[in-house]
């Protein structure tokens, strides 16, 4: 991580929220709620918006 610009690597860090999620559900059958596809859009929003730096 200390190679890596921090405005490229938050966004891979991120994205591991989205990747526990998705396996999560394949794998382990795990429950898909309202509460959780908001939390799941959130964080895509939030990957977004700090990769473009707004």
């Amino acid at each position: 991580m200390t190679k890596f610009e921090l405005s490229y690597a938050y966004p891979f860090m991120s994205a591991s929220f989205v990747l526990v999620f998705l396996i999560s559900v394949i794998l382990f059958q795990e429950s898909i709620t309202m509460y959780k596809v908001i939390g799941l859009g959130l964080i895509i929003i939030g990957i977004f918006v700090s990769s473009r730096g707004l």
